[in-house]
């Protein structure tokens, strides 16, 4: 490997150490990468680049909630969680999250709230609204 080499894999290999999903360049012309533990970083670097951040945005209509509920939320204030319980909606619609008692307004679940279950434990409450998501 060059030095040049070395220099434009570096910024992926870290990224990779942080936790971040890598993309492949596939033979087929298409990028591809599931979120992984193992890579072999075997081919040209210019074949890798690091997957964008998921956008998410807050449930729009009662359909895109229900897949949801029943799955554990939880509201940190710093690293102390201040909140945790099931997802609900009440009167089929999604302007207000009921969790344990407390009320959400929509908008502000990709802000305040997080999943505390598998598989997007840690990720703020929402919809994914990129193909370039974890």
């Amino acid at each position: 490997m060059t030095r040049d080499q070395v220099k434009a894999i570096m910024p992926i290999m870290t990224a990779f150490v942080e936790g971040k999903r890598i993309e492949v360049l596939g033979r087929n012309h298409e990028w591809s990468g599931e979120k992984t533990d193992e890579l072999t970083f075997e081919l040209d670097p210019s074949r890798y680049r690091i997957a964008a951040d998921p956008t998410l945005r807050p449930f729009a209509f009662p359909e895109e909630a229900l897949p949801y509920v029943g799955r554990i939320v939880v509201q940190m204030e710093g690293d102390e969680v201040v909140l945790a319980g099931p997802l609900t909606i009440k009167r089929h619609s999604v302007r207000w999250l009921h969790i344990e008692g407390v009320y959400f307004a929509a908008y502000e679940a990709t802000e305040k709230l997080a999943w505390a279950d598998e598989p997007n434990k840690g990720q703020p409450v929402g919809i994914v609204e990129s193909d370039k998501a974890y």
